[in-house]
């Protein structure tokens, strides 16, 4: 099965995420900055990386994908941000995004869908809105 890499600074949402992943088949690493995922992209290979998008102290997901710009890796961004600009940072630097609040269904439908395309760069991003709908 397909290994997963959340990367997230919040102790209690990674192991949430872990938890559904983990149920789901999926084998899940975990990271609460940049430097640790390097760690683990590094360590293990993950097939795909779960980042939200703010990691505390004004670390972002940006900076995340700025550590790992040499590595081909499929990504989502998580994120509850609305600003415009901030969004087509994050849109240009994953795969896809999924807004908050969303449900664990909605999650393991992205990740799915995801990890069944056969290159690493999706067309067209797939976001998940609140809603439930997909684009």
């Amino acid at each position: 099965m397909a290994r997963i890499l959340i990367v997230d600074d919040e102790p209690i949402y990674r192991r949430c995420l872990e938890h559904a992943l983990s149920r789901h088949g999926y084998e899940v690493d975990l990271a609460d900055a940049p430097a640790s995922a390097v760690e683990s992209v590094l360590r293990s290979n993950p097939d795909l990386m779960i980042c939200d998008w703010c990691l505390g102290a004004g670390v972002t997901g940006l900076d995340v994908r700025n550590a790992l710009a040499d590595v081909s890796l499929k990504s989502i961004a998580i994120t509850g941000m609305t600003d415009l600009s901030l969004l087509e940072q994050a849109s240009d630097a994953f795969d896809s995004l999924l807004f908050k609040p969303f449900t664990i269904e909605q999650l393991l439908k992205l990740v799915d869908s995801m990890l069944a395309e056969g290159s690493n760069k999706i067309a067209d991003n797939v976001i998940v809105e609140s809603t439930g709908t997909t684009e």
